[in-house]
């Protein structure tokens, strides 16, 4: 948890408090502002005095919480990190806790592990406890600051000059030669093949068969075949290869196959033997795991419907056999579901069954905290999204091997009562006989739907947190107090007289914590995440969206797949959560990821099932746009040009070229109405008709004027 001073934006001052006894009197806390600070005891009757009365208040956000994720360091890091966490990790075990925050017991520890480990000095270790305590308790916060350190998790190019150590006899074997990336490369491949995957092979023997199988050659004298290095080639040293083998392979992976599977799980493991071994008190370790569950469902919008069995998720506590969370979902097992099972684990168990149509009181299911260490039994959690849980959650997530059985006890039985209870009440069944020959078909029975399977787990934890463990081991403690082995009291008895290591966190940062992460781009169309466009009136505000046309910007986003309408984003500065909308006119908008993910697996199918037919039209195109080609050269070919002109004629005569062509085209191609040139040919013709009976009048009459003049002029003269 951390605290804050009241006095103004500009002088916030940051308290993280580390641990508060059993009985709630005392606690520790750091104040964060000062890198020398160190762990101090105060009353929590004081504190809570302080936050009523408005001095103090409880921050939503933890501005120093170490938010590096494992994976982006470097192996030389990771190692120097494992190198911290190893000696810090001995000095905050839990039987060290409180004594670790007192100043005298805290150096005297300290002293006693440089002198009895020969390891650091006294400052460097005090260095350590206080960026673990100022930094979120986690591992991760012993993360080496390498930021100034050069070339952070790169390989340092190599020039001309030999690097490391010169060579004691360089005049007779010379200067030597750094490794180059294609030597790294034939090393690894020989490391690997010659040592990691060989048991029975020394360093020194791999050695000598890399350089017999690339450096080598068969040399016939006198009669005899000898191996002989390469004259004029160079070759890595022992030192370099076993430099450069180690650098670039993993050393659990090389563990593991020189050690072979069985022996390196029961002599290497990190965890605990068995699932009770050093569990202090409730929340010291929460098992998590899940199994189909043996019933199938019937669907929630037609009862006549049958749907697939579903997937349940336990987590119990250990220390109280108490099932802190749950989680029921028809899709397969995935880290996304695993991580509705801890948002179940951390919220309050009232709220969380209202929701679900049942009502518990809170006495019934009293947890809502993180555990200090999670293990799990499943690939889910194998993911490296789980560094985010650890981070935001503060908790240690490990995994136990699938075939080590004592590590899986608690929760695995958990998980089988809930189906044998329901063998004898749920109808859709699956027993053992399904599938053999004349079994009964028993997902023909089924009539519960989603919601009432998760009634009847609600009622399952129920039963079983106030039921008697006949088989827990009471402590010679819990028996001088006379605490009955039941789930729920040993769960009071352990807060009360052994508590100090749960956790409980802000119900955002456990939603953030437990939605999927992922990566969307800003862009001038706005965010876009899974060919969805999504928009935020504070991103457009900062002008991201403006800043980003002709670019694009790389963000995280959580979200929550049954209802992708939002996906948020969480500013780096002041760790607030902005909400990102998506497109209400999108065809995608209140759907599922599932439902989303269907939808463009269905365009994608429809658009390929005509990509033969749409190569067979552009290869179809290309042919016509040839032959077309093909038929204008033809043309141009057969014609004869009587006043050929220069090149540079040609081209300084295009426009007006181009003008005579036009006069020449456009006319031809000019548009007419066809009907009224139809009419003015009818017209046309009639006018011509009547023109020529006219000539025919005229002329007739021309002829008859003609005569009678002829015949008046005989007259005449015949008179004379």
């Amino acid at each position: 948890m951390i605290l804050k001073s009241a006095n103004g934006d500009s002088d916030i001052e940051y308290y993280r408090i580390l641990w508060i006894d059993s009985n709630y009197t005392n606690l520790v806390w750091i104040y964060l502002n000062d890198e020398k600070a160190m762990p101090q005891y105060e009353k929590v009757e004081a504190i809570l005095e302080q936050i009523k009365s408005g001095i103090l208040f409880i921050s939503k956000t933890d501005p120093y919480m170490n938010f590096y994720l494992e994976k982006e360091l470097t192996e030389k890091q990771k190692e120097e990190l494992d190198k911290r966490w190893k000696i810090v990790n001995l000095l905050i075990a839990e039987h060290n806790v409180p004594r670790i925050f007192n100043p005298a017991e805290r150096s005297k520890m300290i002293k006693e592990l440089v002198e009895n480990h020969h390891i650091r000095t006294k400052q460097t270790i005090y260095t350590w406890l206080k960026q673990y305590w100022r930094y979120g308790q986690q591992k991760i916060a012993l993360s080496p600051n390498y930021n100034n350190r050069g070339g952070r998790g790169t390989n340092k190019k190599a020039g001309e000059k030999k690097r490391g150590t010169p060579k004691k006899a360089k005049e007779l074997f010379g200067e030597g030669k750094n490794i180059v990336p294609e030597m790294q490369e034939k090393i690894k491949i020989g490391y690997v093949k010659h040592y990691v995957k060989s048991q029975k092979k020394t360093q020194k023997q791999a050695y000598y068969d890399f350089l017999y199988e690339n450096f080598s050659r068969v040399q016939n004298i006198n009669g005899m075949d000898y191996i002989v290095l390469n004259q004029h080639e160079f070759f890595p040293s022992f030192d370099q290869f076993i430099y450069w083998g180690k650098k670039l392979t993993n050393s659990n992976y090389v563990k593991r196959k020189r050690m072979g599977e069985h022996k390196y799980t029961l002599t290497q493991r990190e965890i605990l033997k068995t699932s009770n071994d050093y569990v202090f008190g409730p929340g010291s370790v929460f098992q998590i795991d899940s199994t189909p569950a043996d019933i199938y469902l019937v669907s929630s919008m037609n009862p006549n419907i049958i749907i697939r069995r579903p997937h349940l998720y336990f987590v119990v506590d250990v220390f109280s056999r108490l099932i802190v969370g749950f989680h029921v979902d028809t899709r397969p097992a995935s880290l996304a579901a695993a991580k509705l099972a801890l948002y179940c684990t951390g919220i309050n168990k009232v709220d969380y069954c209202r929701q679900l149509g049942v009502r518990i009181a809170q006495e019934e299911w009293p947890s809502e905290h993180m555990p200090f260490s999670l293990v799990a039994d499943r690939g889910e959690l194998r993911s490296k999204a789980v560094e985010l849980l650890e981070g935001f959650l503060n908790i240690n997530v490990a995994n136990t091997p699938a075939y080590r059985p004592e590590l899986k006890g608690i929760v695995e039985r958990a998980l089988g009562m809930v189906q044998q209870k329901a063998k004898s009440f749920i109808p859709g069944y699956v027993d053992k006989d399904f599938g053999q020959r004349g079994s009964e078909d028993y997902r023909l029975e089924a009539v519960l739907n989603i919601e009432d399977f998760r009634k009847y787990i609600i009622e399952f934890i129920r039963k079983h947190n106030q039921s008697t463990l006949r088989t827990y081991e009471l402590s010679k403690e819990m028996v001088r107090d006379e605490v009955l082995p039941i789930p729920i009291k040993l769960w009071e008895w352990g807060i009360e007289n052994q508590s100090g290591l749960l956790n409980k966190v802000h119900v955002n940062q456990l939603k953030y914590s437990c939605m999927s992460i992922d990566k969307a781009k800003i862009t001038g169309k706005g965010v876009i995440f899974k060919r969805m466009r999504y928009f935020s009136k504070d991103f457009q505000e900062k002008g991201w969206f403006a800043f980003s046309r002709g670019r694009t910007k790389t963000i995280d986003i959580v979200y929550d797949a049954r209802d992708m309408t939002y996906i948020y984003y969480r500013e780096p500065e002041n760790k607030e959560i902005v909400a990102l909308k998506m497109d209400e006119s999108s065809k995608y908008f209140g759907k599922t990821l599932m439902e989303i993910e269907a939808i463009q697996e269905y365009e994608y199918t429809l658009k390929e099932s005509e990509a033969q037919s749409d190569l067979e039209k552009e290869l179809t195109f290309t042919h016509r746009v040839k032959n077309i080609t093909k038929e204008a050269e033809k043309r141009k070919n057969q014609v004869v040009d009587l006043n050929p002109e220069s090149n540079n004629k040609k081209v300084k005569n295009i426009n007006r070229n181009n003008q005579e062509e036009n006069y020449s085209r456009l006319p031809a191609e000019a548009m007419y109405f066809e009907d009224v040139l139809e009419k003015e040919d009818v017209i046309t013709e009639i006018n011509y008709d009547i023109s020529s009976e006219e000539e025919d009048i005229e002329e007739y009459d021309t002829q008859q004027f003609n005569i009678l003049y002829k015949n008046l002029e005989e007259k005449k003269h015949g008179k004379r």
